[in-house]
Formats: C-alpha cells, sequence, structure tokens
C-alpha cells in the first residue's frame, strides 16, 4: 500500500520528522557539551551564555515548526503522537537551556563575591544559603509531608528550622 505522503510535492511526514529529531538531538547534545565544558571553565561565561542563547532561540524555532506541523489537517494519529513528543522535548530543552544559563550566571557571580569577601562575610554567607536552603525544602513539601513530620514527634527549633526529608515509598 502507498503512503498518501509519496507523490511527488506531498508533505513527506517522516522526513519532516527525522529532520526535527536531528534538531532537537543536536540541540541537546551541544548544550550538554556546553554544560561539561562550563563545569571545567573551559568556556568563558559569555561565550557560554551567548551560545545557550542561540541554543534556546533554534528551540523555539523548532518548537514553532511542530505546532505548525500538528495544525494540519493531514496529520495521523502516529505522527501526532511523534510531534507531541518533539513538543515535549523542545519545552524540555527550552525550561533547561534558561535554567543553566541562571546556573551558570549564579555560579560566575558567587565565585567573584567569594573572592572578594573576608572570612567572616563568607561564613556568614553560607549560613545565610542554610538558612535559604531550609526555606526552599520547607516550600518544596507538600502539605502530607508536613503533615508526617508534625506527627513524627519532632519539636522545638531544630525540627522548625531545618526540614526533613521524608520520602514516600507508596503512593498515599
Amino acid at each position: 500500500m502507498e503512503s498518501p505522503f509519496s507523490d511527488q510535492g506531498a508533505w513527506d511526514a517522516g522526513h519532516e520528522i527525522a529532520h526535527l529529531r536531528d534538531i532537537t538531538g543536536t540541540i541537546e547534545h551541544r548544550m550538554l557539551h556546553l554544560i561539561r565544558e562550563g563545569t571545567r571553565e573551559v568556556v568563558s561565561l559569555e561565550d557560554m551564555m551567548s551560545e545557550l542563547a542561540l541554543l534556546a532561540k533554534d528551540v523555539k524555532r523548532c518548537y514553532v515548526r511542530v505546532a505548525d506541523l500538528r495544525e494540519r489537517r493531514d496529520v495521523g494519529f502516529g505522527v501526532h503522537r511523534v510531534l507531541e513528543e518533539v513538543d515535549r522535548q523542545c519545552i524540555w530543552l527550552y525550561r533547561r537551556l534558561h535554567l543553566e544559563q541562571a546556573f551558570f550566571r549564579k555560579l560566575h557571580l558567587e565565585t567573584r563575591l567569594r573572592a572578594i569577601m573576608s572570612a567572616e562575610a563568607r561564613q556568614i554567607y553560607e549560613e545565610l544559603l542554610d538558612a535559604d536552603h531550609a526555606g526552599k525544602g520547607f516550600e518544596d513539601q507538600s502539605d502530607a509531608e508536613i503533615g508526617r513530620v508534625l506527627l513524627s514527634g519532632e519539636d522545638g527549633d531544630d525540627a522548625c528550622s531545618r526540614p526533613r526529608v521524608v520520602r514516600r515509598t507508596a503512593p498515599l
């Protein structure tokens, strides 16, 4: 049985999807490579931020193309399902690229700050980071997790200042 997309000039869904997957795969590979290089400080912050921003623009173009293809009336279930997968990958990449930009910018600023701080100021700064981390731990816990901490019998300043991470072993 011949594919309805096999005519000359007709849309070739398989080719288009393969192209989009190649693009997202290349972007992901390049992003991971940059992260490794940035971690080892092989790439300058400026170059890193610029490259991550360019990759985010590429993801945006790919996402727009996926959205255009999903709106076509001649897209079958299988093609639509694969386009949804590429759609999710684009969203994941876009989010991750922006998170990496924020991470490396904060790392750079923290390194600069540590270089100019006294030992006493650095100790206070570390305590401030610990306090911030403890607060975020409570923000991230669900009501059920907080309830389990309350029922566990812990009390005093220690229990309130440091969240106890409770891992779920079974669904609630």
